[in-house]
């Protein structure tokens, strides 16, 4: 995850949630998982759910409340 209050910054970070979002609502919708072991439904929808909880923290100009180990995490796994 980028760091600091900038707003290019934050920008980049929603852009990429917003991806990983889409990507995400596409994996749930068709029901299919990412690779063969991948996350279950279930987790899907955790990571779904966590990525929204991200966008309203920036949103509500709470950068800090985003969690940088599960952000690269979900950037890791979904783009």
């Amino acid at each position: 995850m980028t760091t600091g209050g900038t707003t290019g910054r934050t920008d980049a970070d929603r852009q990429k949630l917003n991806e990983i979002a889409a990507n995400l609502d596409a994996m749930i919708g068709s029901g299919v998982s990412p690779k063969t072991s991948g996350p279950s439904r279930a987790e899907l929808g955790r990571d779904f759910g966590l990525v929204h909880k991200f966008l309203t923290a920036l949103d509500i100009g709470q950068p800090g409340l985003v969690d940088s180990e599960e952000f690269d995490r979900l950037v890791a796994q979904y783009t």
